[in-house]
């Protein structure tokens, strides 16, 4: 199956596939089987296939598109014949947010999970530095107790590992080479 691993919302996207074959080796092809792929997650998109030759031709339209939430969706391709149903494909695909100005400014926040929890371990560590260490204290019958300092910054530690181990891996499939590949020409 080629359908994307990831599309911005509002991008239209077309893909072939190719003519696949069942268990027992019986050919299907877009003469006798209709393909739908469905996907799912904070909404429901289902695609119909036109036929592309012996495979099949798929389309996200820009307005279709435009409905999904960023977010992670799963997809399920089948193939259907009269009765018969067919499963030929599982996966994932990704919906990233449209940067495009539609006139309604919006909050946009293109940092990582890892990179929020970092960068509030960072304001918590300066709050504490700025506004006195105190990790424990009660006023009236109510009581706070905050994280220990060390665990803050074991946590700060360790989500710095995480968010460049996201970094490289993402110039990695930009196609800008691992960062940490070090070449040596004698």
């Amino acid at each position: 199956m080629r359908i994307p691993e990831q599309i911005s919302a509002g991008d239209s996207f077309t893909w072939l596939d190719d003519q696949t074959k069942d268990n027992l080796g019986n050919v299907l092809s877009s003469a006798d089987w209709a393909l739908h792929y469905f996907i799912r997650g904070a909404q429901a998109l289902d695609l119909v296939a036109s036929a592309n030759g012996p495979g099949w031709s798929t389309t996200i339209t820009a307005a279709q598109s435009a409905t999904l939430t960023p977010g992670q969706f799963y997809w399920q391709a089948s193939v259907t014949k009269g009765t018969q149903r067919i499963t030929i494909g599982t996966g994932q695909i990704k919906i990233i947010a449209d940067m495009a100005f539609t006139g309604t400014p919006g909050a946009f926040d293109g940092r990582t999970p890892s990179e929020i929890a970092l960068d509030a371990i960072n304001a918590e560590i300066t709050a504490r530095l700025n506004g006195g260490m105190s990790e424990e204290y009660t006023i009236g019958n109510r009581s706070l107790k905050k994280t220990p300092m060390r665990d803050l910054l074991e946590m700060q530690s360790r989500y710095k590992t995480i968010v460049v181990r996201e970094r490289q891996a993402q110039k990695i499939a930009q196609g800008l080479g691992n960062p940490r590949a070090l070449y040596v020409r004698f």
